[in-house]
């Protein structure tokens, strides 16, 4: 369900770094990860990662043949833990997700199923659902594009580079398309940088623009 993909975010956010790269097998390691990478979300690659890691067991072989920071991953399950217990102590299960998102979110993966829409539009909705969710949150966090991996974000025009850690840098193309992205923070060195980023099209982000909930 999107709530429980929704955790799991969050507490992949809050480890220190999943991926580990050796320099010299660079491209060895960019291949083997493919099976991982969102091309438009930094968040969902995350999801993609903790989500095949538990399919596999959670295996500490499958961790490290996937170069993959098995300690942060258990970090990242301990969290998600946590979470749940502290949700269901507060109730959150009697929160509708209209308080969250202006809709059911649960009736509309029901009506999805009953449908039996295919697998593909299924997952393409479900993604669409978790870029809701985090929107409400990272609704501030807005950039838009100003040239191959720059953009300047709403909240205070600042001109920031796509971290070069981030998978949308290799496909500079769809942000020039979808325009928009929402951004974790900005890491600042020698220059500004965003730093997990997902790009979001206006006609999700629109409604915050429309109550002035953005800063322009």
């Amino acid at each position: 369900m999107i709530r429980d993909d929704i955790l799991t975010i969050i507490s992949m956010l809050q480890t220190d770094n999943i991926f580990y790269t050796p320099s010299v097998i660079k491209e060895k390691v960019e291949r083997i990860r493919e099976k991982f990478i969102h091309p438009t979300s930094d968040h969902l690659t995350l999801l993609n990662v903790y989500k095949q890691w538990k399919e596999n067991r959670s295996s500490q072989n499958w961790s490290r043949d996937h170069f993959l920071n098995e300690k942060s991953l258990l970090k990242a399950e301990d969290i998600k833990k946590q979470l749940k217990n502290y949700l269901n102590k507060i109730q959150h299960s009697r929160l509708s997700f209209e308080d969250i998102e202006n809709e059911n979110m649960e009736n509309l993966l029901n009506e999805i199923e009953k449908k039996n829409i295919s697998f593909q539009q299924d997952t393409n909705k479900k993604e669409e659902l978790i870029i809701k969710c985090l929107l409400t949150g990272y609704f501030t966090n807005v950039a838009r594009y100003n040239s191959d991996n720059v953009f300047v974000t709403y909240k205070d025009k600042t001109i920031c580079k796509i971290h070069p850690t981030s998978n949308l840098i290799k496909q500079p193309k769809l942000g020039r398309t979808i325009e928009y992205l929402i951004y974790n923070e900005i890491i600042y060195t020698n220059r500004e940088y965003l730093k997990m980023c997902t790009l979001v099209r206006y006609d999700l982000i629109k409604k915050y623009f429309d109550s002035n909930l953005i800063i322009s």
